[in-house]
């Protein structure tokens, strides 16, 4: 049984800036924010012109899940830490259940740790329907700029656990390394070096701009997208030698370019999708009645209970 995997991964690596300067760790939160905001940039015109403008309040908002995982948080960080990945072979090849709860069930019966196994197709799903949430209240009024602000927000959190489902690492008990056999990590650092690719990708270059295909099942899709991911793990770990980060082989790179723009795609069909589903979204009565009774949307020095700041 995986106990506390991740906050062993951190440890790497603060264990790794005494070799690497410190500012060279900035792509492990710049990476999902570029990612996220090319997403944006891949979006087409019949997105809303507010939500294309965001991209920068996207990108910001997709370090955040990272920013939640602090050591001086204990509570959120345990929480937080397995929404970012799957260890699939610990499911045994059991298909996902259509909702968090029923998946940890399934967990409890097989006598594994939900911790070890994670919560990342569910972290995504739920994050792509916030969003969805959040846009209806757009298009109810679009006008309200709070709406707007939590709309941009949790785009940004959605797009990180996109970009973490489409690393390959993310989806494996070989994590950081081909995993013992009592289940624990040899903590190589090769999740480090991969991770490195994406900062390679865009010093050489800009990625692929492209809306990946429709999402028309939200669990398929994540299913598919994991499944492809999934698929290159091993040839991650052909390709260690040349991962980085001091120098990226030419095959490495390749593999972090097809990478990204898998993330980019698969993001921006996420937040077309989320669009689409905000305009079926029925919503209740009091929603309505409630927005009535605020104050000017349009005014966020004005508060209904208050009155205007002083």
């Amino acid at each position: 049984m995986i106990v506390g995997r991740r906050y062993r991964l951190v440890a790497l690596a603060l264990l790794l800036t005494s070799a690497v300067p410190r500012a060279a760790l900035a792509w492990i939160a710049s990476g999902h924010v570029k990612i996220a905001e090319a997403a944006v940039h891949a979006l087409p015109d019949t997105m809303p012109p507010f939500f294309r403008a965001g991209y920068a309040e996207i990108g910001r908002s997709a370090a955040d899940p990272d920013f939640f995982r602090l050591r001086d948080l204990p509570q959120l960080r345990n929480a937080e830490s397995p929404e970012h990945y799957l260890d699939s072979e610990l499911l045994d090849g059991a298909p996902w259940p259509e909702t968090r709860y029923r998946f940890l069930e399934l967990i409890f019966k097989t006598g594994k740790d939900p911790y070890a196994v994670g919560m990342l197709p569910y972290s995504l799903a739920e994050g792509l329907q916030k969003l969805a949430a959040s846009f209806a209240q757009v298009r109810l009024n679009p006008g309200d700029r709070w709406a707007r602000a939590r709309a941009l927000h949790h785009a940004g959190v959605m797009a990180h656990y996109a970009g973490d489902l489409c690393h390959p690492l993310h989806t494996t008990i070989h994590y950081n390394g081909r995993a013992k056999p009592d289940g624990s990590s040899p903590q190589s650092g090769i999740h480090f070096k991969t991770d490195s690719l994406v900062t390679a990708v865009f010093a050489a270059g800009p990625p692929a701009l492209a809306t990946g295909p429709p999402v028309d099942d939200l669990l398929d899709r994540i299913r598919r997208e994991f499944s492809a991911s999934h698929a290159l793990v091993d040839r991650v770990y052909e390709l260690e030698d040349g991962l980085g980060p001091e120098a990226v082989s030419a095959e490495a790179l390749a593999l972090g370019r097809e990478r990204v723009a898998a993330s980019i795609g698969f993001t921006a069909a996420l937040f077309e999708a989320a669009w689409e589903l905000s305009g079926r979204l029925d919503l209740p009565d009091w929603f309505g009645e409630l927005q009535s009774d605020l104050a000017d949307p349009a005014n966020p020095a004005e508060s209904a209970v208050f009155g205007p700041s002083r």
